[in-house]
């Protein structure tokens, strides 16, 4: 009874351990084979031989199965010595002989089993990798990895930004060449199974690189601090809008390479006016407030803002260029309007044109806009009008100085200062002394812009005293379209005024092409002047 037991328990561990062994062999097999073959030599390896954590897995299974193969062996020969003591303890009883050949006969076909299994397995998946690369005789050997370096394009990263690893192997054909990364402060930055590391916070990691045998390379990543703002800056500085009307502040944040330049804007009070996140003022109802713009860490700049009831003749609205009317990307301007005809200038406000031309000329002790007395009729306008009339519909207003009298600069000035006027205007002027006079005697400095027809000596005299016109507030310099006799306005002159520091403005008599339109884009032209309504 008891030598029936011990059979039945052996011959229960042999068949479960045949069973496992079985089962797990094809794995014990892959990763036998995998270690021998040459990865370029098989374009699908990974997908036999798999790759990072299922290779981990063929090798935790191979050792298992190294350990199981062992003990099978201890036990197979356990049970063929206890199946032969059992045969001569028989004493030619024929149940225990037959019992004694079972247990011999269940334990070699256990073996069996095992060894069909291994065999089997290897053969398939030689078979399979013979097709594969085109020989099912030849497996070229393993190249195993004997160092690795790693490098990055550069070794400094912003919070948020990404840095790819560079791995090199030696040799080069080595035929694993799978790896890890890890990370020694994943509070600095993280990297991931793919070798991209991101910056999370400010401060040095080490990365680590593994290859699949053991061999490692380190590199140090340092994360910046973010550029924080020094400043905001708003611009204008103050408005005056109607009830009703809006205008929108630009907000500049210093330094130019500040990381986060997220803005939020605020009234003081929002009743008297409103802003936008995109600071747009809307007026609400009349008095006076405070808008402020504060980035990020707290630097802020505020604008003072006046609302008033008014009409044409009140000279109460601010200039802007956001929904100013452009050809292309430049602000388009009114060349002269038809030398101050009123009616003309009204069709280009309305147009919402940047700018409207004024040729200012003093008559009878009033200032008019008008060429020259040929060109004056009922319906040229006053200085005085032309403004009312542009800064209602918040179009500036470009004043060709005709004539520089002291009369004149006095009478200009005076109304300038006396109305506001320092930012609604640009005098367009060749003369030094006019622009020293008008500074002085409004007591700010105002735009200018130098007027160049067709005698290119005026433009070499802007640039070679370009410090000088821009000290007394020369921003732009007006040439006239390229043509025929007016080669002052050229791609090389162009360029040369923008060398200097000046913007620069083409005006015509007629109106542009849109190959004319392109090529000034192009060139960075800033203002468009045309006579032309229809442009």
């Amino acid at each position: 009874m008891i030598i029936k037991n011990v059979k039945r328990i052996l011959f229960g561990i042999v068949s479960i351990l045949a069973i496992v062994i079985f089962a797990f062999t094809p794995v014990y097999a892959v990763d036998d084979i995998c270690d021998d073959i040459d990865s370029s030599t098989m374009p699908n390896y990974d997908i036999i031989c798999g790759g990072g954590d299922e290779q981990d897995m063929f090798a935790a299974v191979s050792n298992v199965l190294n350990t199981v193969y062992f003990w099978v062996g201890i036990i197979a020969v356990i049970v063929i010595i206890i199946s032969g003591v059992f045969y001569m303890t028989s004493q030619g009883d024929p149940g225990k002989i037959k019992r004694a050949k079972d247990a011999l006969k269940f334990s070699i076909i256990g073996l069996v089993i095992v060894l069909l299994a291994f065999a089997i397995t290897n053969f398939i998946i030689r078979a399979i990798i013979g097709d594969t690369t085109g020989s099912s005789s030849t497996i070229a050997p393993a190249v195993a990895v004997e160092s690795i370096t790693v490098s990055v394009p550069k070794s400094t990263a912003k919070i948020g930004e990404k840095i790819e690893l560079e791995v090199s192997f030696n040799p080069n054909n080595a035929t694993n060449k799978n790896l890890s990364y890890s990370s020694s402060n994943t509070e600095v930055a993280s990297v991931s199974a793919n070798g991209i590391v991101k910056g999370k916070k400010a401060g040095t990691t080490t990365i680590t690189v593994t290859s699949r045998n053991g061999k490692t390379a380190t590199i140090d990543v340092t994360i910046l601090p973010p550029i924080e703002a020094t400043g905001v800056t708003v611009s204008p500085t103050s408005i005056k809008i109607k009830v009703g009307k809006s205008q929108t502040v630009t907000a500049t944040v210093k330094p130019d390479d500040t990381d986060d330049k997220s803005l939020t804007w605020s009234s003081a009070d929002s009743s008297i006016a409103s802003v936008s996140a995109s600071g747009k003022i809307q007026g609400k109802k009349a008095g006076k407030t405070k808008v402020t713009v504060k980035t990020k860490n707290g630097k802020t700049a505020t604008v003072d803002v006046e609302v008033v009831e008014g009409s044409e003749s009140t000279l109460d609205t601010t200039p802007g260029t956001s929904d100013r009317y452009k050809i292309g990307n430049m602000l388009s301007g009114m060349h002269a309007a038809d030398d101050g005809n009123i009616d003309k200038t009204r069709q280009a406000v309305n147009k919402k044109y940047w700018a409207v031309e004024c040729d200012l000329q003093l008559r009878n002790g009033t200032l008019y806009c008008y060429h020259d007395s040929s060109y004056f009729g009922s319906n040229t306008a006053t200085f005085a009008d032309t403004m009312k009339v542009c800064k209602n519909g918040g179009t500036k207003v470009i004043i060709d100085l005709k004539n520089s009298s002291s009369a004149a600069l006095a009478q200009l000035s005076s109304y300038i200062k006396a109305n506001n006027l320092q930012k609604w205007v640009i005098v367009q002027t060749n003369e030094k002394s006019a622009m020293e006079s008008l500074n002085s005697r409004v007591g700010s400095k105002l735009e200018y812009w130098g007027l160049i027809m067709s005698d290119s000596s005026t433009l070499e005299h802007y640039i070679s005293n370009a410090s000088t016109y821009r000290a007394l507030g020369m921003t732009a310099l007006n040439m006239p379209k390229y043509a025929s006799g007016w080669t002052v306005g050229s791609e090389a002159n162009i360029r040369r005024a923008q060398a200097a520091g000046y913007d620069v403005g083409i005006f015509t008599w007629t109106s542009f092409s849109d190959a004319d339109i392109s090529r000034y884009q192009s060139l960075g032209v800033k203002y468009l002047m045309t006579n032309s309504i229809s442009q």
